[in-house]
């Protein structure tokens, strides 16, 4: 055989092999695009049952607020069934996304959608419906929100969190397709490209003809539809009817974000056909300030891709589109890479939900959780929000300014015209104060009949001040309630700060709550204007209240005096009075004037009462031992208004039964404001005791609500007439004529007078000459620690007053 016919044997037979080989290679690419075609279509349905999943979870929760705004029976039948059928819905499509295969994780998050699901249902069931009326129940309503707004998110987190992991796993399918295929194509394309290489090397035409399919099939990338979309597979009429009938807006954008393709879905979220679409292109339809989102999105994925490969997260953002009518269409877009060769990417997926009614949705509901449905003014939570935001802004010059605004006797209101009238009460109150303010004030229901405002950009304290005026003068003006014609006054405390860190949040609503409070101390209708040194003295009171609590804890602190009661006719000490004193390890001896007021409005003198007459209780129990201690020596312990409460019966039979001191020779000492605070439960407490044995007092006589009708129903032992009735009894002719008449008054009810406040050899002789016969004060004995005390009254029982005083 000749050389030339060899070489036409053998060009031949290459010609052969090659034409093979490229049939297996259009053959393994149909492979590889029918695989990706059937992962396509799995996981458009996935995708699919998904938005039926929201939009059932969405329905459910438009019906709720729908009801929290309307409130009747209606309303709240409508959202029964809606919830019933929406609920029954998402577990059939959540269904139908199970059958789609997940993996592990998605199962997990399919099963908490599931909890997230019936917890949200039961809350609307259990919570929301039987809500009837949106005035009248603020509260209830606001808590309703509250807790269904906190189930609902966990719902849709859960969904989001599906979603991305169905169009990470549309991506890594797609990707694994043609990993697993690719080598059914390089073989083939490797012997066509030997022939060419051939075919050139000889110069054949042959050669050539079998070199450029070779460069189509691998320039084909370069088109303006991807690979995938355009080669033929068996797969691909179902791929495209899934695609086209998906009720999920889709889109498959070029990695320079140029929409490729487009379903009838998402132009039908606007307006418009998927042709129309294509040839306005994104830039047209896309609100102009929201125009670059959707490429930042492309963007942002695909830096993820290159950086993390197939397990790139899906990224979400709301954008706003024009709808073709006009109206503004706002939607959630997922955006997705899809992966080819050497995990390259070659093109976007991008899901557009339209969420317009869920994002108003959410708004509103927001908006209920946010504000007071009483009043319509902001609530507390939006309040500190805005107050954060504020102190937030750094400023030079411009202060922020809270105005702290308390009704003032608003319970009387309450409890005499009823709380409907209080409610409308509160309203007026409401309308009047944002009259007083600029638009870009905010005032809020802080709590009960407490509002806040916060002024921003105010030049100084001064504008504040005149803020403040406004307010109590519109506040002032008359309103008829409940047919009742109405006076309303309020305190208001102010407190400011420059921003920029210079006072915390906290601290500057704490300042203006301690001005209000020294406005309403101050009787009302006024203002008060917190300071430097308003704070300073805040956080002393705190720090004191700090200190008072670890020595009520600890004990060793806290140390009880006795000051001597004398009998002016002889000088016999008749009993003691049990005073409370603090050392503290700072500031020293501290006396009661100088943390009692703290203790009182803390409540800690509950328990700080308690440990007095038990300790008092036990050291004169322990002087008893020492001596003969009369019958008719009497131990006085003071009782707080806030002692007065039931567990204070129990408080004394433990303390009386522990230290087995006579109940008889005890007395408690109570002011005639203390049961003006409380008067019946007073009453009934002090009978109580009385049954028991103990001796009751009246403390500071005269300085209170002296109400004689009072007085014949409590089963008091003792009166004690206030020392600044003692202290110009001698020069005072007014004052000796008090002392006269509470001095008969004692007597002429067979009650015991005890003059506090005696200081003066003149004062004790014009109390004698009065008929009151007992006292005690400085000029009889002062108050000392128990050892010296018990000394005192062990060695000098039968004394006089100045032997007493002189051994003080």
């Amino acid at each position: 055989m000749t050389l030339r016919r060899r070489l036409a044997v053998g060009l031949t037979t290459l010609v052969l092999l090659s034409a093979v080989g490229a049939g297996a290679g259009l053959y393994a690419l149909g492979r590889v695009t029918g695989a990706v075609h059937r992962t396509s279509t799995q996981d458009v349905v996935a995708l699919e049952a998904l938005d039926d999943v929201e939009s059932a979870l969405y329905r459910i929760r438009a019906s709720a607020l729908e009801h929290l705004l309307a409130g009747s029976d209606g309303s709240g039948a409508r959202l029964a069934g809606e919830a019933s059928e929406q609920e029954r819905r998402a577990r059939d499509r959540l269904a139908d996304y199970r059958r789609t295969g997940l993996s592990p994780e998605e199962e997990r998050l399919a099963a908490a959608f599931e909890r997230h699901l019936a917890g949200y249902v039961q809350r609307v069931r259990g919570d929301v419906l039987p809500v009837r009326t949106a005035a009248g129940q603020g509260e209830v309503a606001r808590q309703v929100a509250r807790g269904a707004v906190e189930e609902f998110r966990a719902a849709r987190q859960a969904v989001d969190d599906l979603m991305d992991q169905a169009l990470r796993r549309a991506g890594e399918r797609a990707a694994e397709a043609r990993r697993t295929h690719l080598p059914w194509v390089v073989a083939p394309v490797l012997v066509v490209l030997v022939t060419a290489a051939v075919g050139q090397l000889v110069g054949t035409r042959r050669g050539r003809r079998v070199l450029a399919p070779l460069r189509r099939l691998v320039t084909r990338g370069g088109t303006r539809r991807p690979a995938a979309l355009d080669a033929p597979g068996e797969d691909e009429p179902r791929f495209r009817s899934a695609f086209a009938h998906a009720r999920v807006g889709m889109a498959i954008v070029s990695l320079d974000g140029r929409w490729l393709e487009v379903n009838a879905a998402l132009g039908a979220v606007l307006g418009t056909t998927p042709a129309e679409l294509l040839a306005l292109g994104p830039e047209q339809v896309t609100h102009p300030e929201d125009r670059h989102v959707e490429g930042e999105l492309v963007r942002g994925v695909l830096g993820a891709a290159v950086q993390q490969g197939p397990t790139a997260a899906v990224r979400h953002r709301d954008v706003r589109y024009l709808h073709r009518d006009g109206r503004v269409v706002v939607a959630e877009v997922g955006a997705a890479v899809v992966l080819g060769r050497g995990d390259q990417p070659t093109h976007c997926l991008l899901q557009v939900v339209d969420v317009t009614e869920a994002r108003r949705s959410r708004r509103e509901l927001e908006e209920l959780a946010h504000s007071d449905p009483l009043t319509g003014l902001a609530n507390r939570d939006r309040f500190l929000q805005r107050l954060h935001a504020a102190l937030a802004e750094p400023t030079e010059g411009p202060l922020r300014c809270v105005l702290f605004v308390d009704i003032d006797r608003f319970k009387f209101v309450n409890d005499v015209l009823g709380h409907r009238a209080g409610d409308e009460l509160l309203v007026v109150m409401a309308r009047r104060i944002e009259s007083c303010l600029r638009r870009r004030d905010t005032v809020a229901r802080f709590g009960g009949d407490e509002y806040t405002v916060l002024l921003e950009d105010v030049r100084d304290t001064a504008e504040a001040v005149h803020v403040a005026e406004l307010v109590l003068e519109a506040v002032r003006r008359p309103l008829v309630l409940a047919g009742q014609d109405v006076v309303a006054s309020a305190s208001v405390g102010i407190a400011c700060s420059t921003g920029a860190g210079e006072v915390s949040p906290d601290d500057l609503l704490h300042d203006a709550d301690v001005a209000v409070g020294e406005a309403r101390t101050a009787g009302g209708d006024c203002y008060r204007l917190a300071g430097p040194e308003q704070r300073a003295r805040s956080r002393e009171r705190l720090g004191l209240e700090t200190d008072l609590r670890a020595a009520l804890d600890g004990g060793s602190e806290l140390e009880v005096h006795y000051q001597p009661i004398v009998r002016l006719d002889g000088g016999a000490v008749a009993g003691v009075e049990a005073l409370v004193r603090w050392r503290h390890p700072e500031r020293g001896l501290l006396a009661p004037a100088e943390f009692l007021h703290l203790a009182e409005d803390t409540g800690l003198v509950v328990p700080l009462g308690r440990w007095v007459l038990g300790e008092a209780c036990r050291t004169v129990q322990r002087w008893a031992a020492h001596g003969d201690m009369p019958a008719d020596f009497v131990l006085h312990v003071n009782l707080s208004a806030r002692q007065l409460r039931p567990e204070l019966l129990d408080e004394v039979d433990a303390v009386l039964s522990g230290t087995g001191y006579p109940a008889d020779q005890l007395c408690l000492e109570v002011t005639e404001s203390a049961l003006a605070e409380d008067d019946d439960v007073g009453v009934v407490l002090l009978q109580q005791l009385s049954r028991r044995g103990v001796r009751l007092a009246i403390d500071d006589f005269g300085t209170e609500y002296s109400a004689l009708g009072r007085l014949r129903r409590l089963p008091v032992t003792c009166l004690k007439i206030d020392k600044v009735f003692v202290a110009d009894l001698a020069s005072d002719g007014r004052d000796e004529a008090i002392v006269r008449a509470i001095t008969d008054l004692a007597r002429s009810m067979e009650l015991e007078v005890v003059a506090e406040g005696v200081e003066t050899p003149a004062q004790e002789a014009a109390l004698l000459a009065l008929g009151c016969d007992v006292g005690q004060g400085y000029a009889l004995g002062r108050a000392q620690p128990p050892d010296a005390a018990g000394r005192l009254v062990v060695a000098h029982w039968r004394r006089t007053p100045r032997a007493v005083a002189a051994s003080a």
